[in-house]
């Protein structure tokens, strides 16, 4: 069974692209340096900036309502990563560190200073999860919106064999099938990884669920929460309980006040 038979059907972290509509981006810049094209935007003036991580199969445009709002505010930055959107796939990462050392040479390459504000959306918060770790002098604070933990695939593999198919046809078969190999190793990426900064996180969950979703794994989701929420002794969790996996784009203003709450 194909997941496009049932992407009507499927509303859940990562198994699902963005089929709500988003108005377009403005202002999107492109730069090609050596082969390598990525699109990216960077707008608004002031510190922290804030840099945001899409999840597995979206690009920027998910973050249509947020990125205007924030600007007003303080810089920001968002891309789409290799293989999304304009950006090619030229040199495409092999491990999830190494999507983090490529957001961290763009923001160098386009004079994004630090502080940063990290937000990152499902399968964004491994990317973020691991720039933490890998540049903590440079954190300000990191928000995760319903975002995926390390060890989920394992226990998806090992315990929901159906969802754990559906995202292997789902991410597995399109150009972007080199984010399955990092998804599929992230466990043992991060056992191997330094430790998260102790600075502000924020960790919103969805409380809306899916039909797919069992008693035992919405239990172990809340475990995987919690143990997002304890990497940092600064860290907070909250339920969004009228929000689906994308609260983003089910309450754009919430995730703008958590976010306008880092720069404080």
């Amino acid at each position: 069974m194909k997941i496009k038979t049932l992407s009507g059907f499927l509303s859940m972290w990562i198994l699902l692209s963005v089929v709500s509509a988003c108005s377009p981006l403005q202002n999107v810049q492109v730069k090609e340096e050596a082969g390598k094209r990525i699109a990216f935007i960077s707008e608004g003036v002031g510190s922290p900036s804030v840099i945001f991580e899409s999840g597995f199969e979206e690009g920027m445009e998910t973050w249509a309502g947020i990125i205007d709002s924030v600007a007003k505010y303080t810089s920001v930055y968002a891309y789409d990563r290799a293989g999304y959107g304009r950006s090619n796939l030229k040199d495409a990462p092999h491990s999830i560190e190494e999507v983090a050392q490529q957001l961290n040479a763009n923001l160098i390459a386009r004079n994004i200073p630090p502080p940063y504000v990290m937000v990152g959306n499902s399968g964004g918060a491994l990317f973020v999860n691991m720039f933490a770790r890998l540049y903590p002098e440079k954190i300000k604070g990191v928000l995760l919106v319903d975002p995926t933990h390390p060890d989920l695939y394992d226990y998806l593999k090992e315990n929901e064999a159906l969802i754990y198919d559906l995202l292997f046809d789902y991410i597995g078969e399109g150009q972007r099938r080199y984010e399955f190999d990092l998804i599929k190793s992230s466990s043992k990426e991060f056992k191997d990884a330094a430790d998260f900064p102790e600075v502000p996180l924020v960790v919103l969950m969805a409380g809306r669920h899916t039909t797919l979703e069992s008693e035992a794994l919405k239990k172990k989701m809340l475990e995987f929460h919690e143990d997002l929420k304890k990497l940092s002794p600064m860290g907070t969790r909250y339920l969004v309980e009228d929000s689906g996996h994308f609260i983003h784009k089910n309450d754009p203003q919430l995730v703008v006040d958590y976010i306008l709450g880092f720069l404080d």
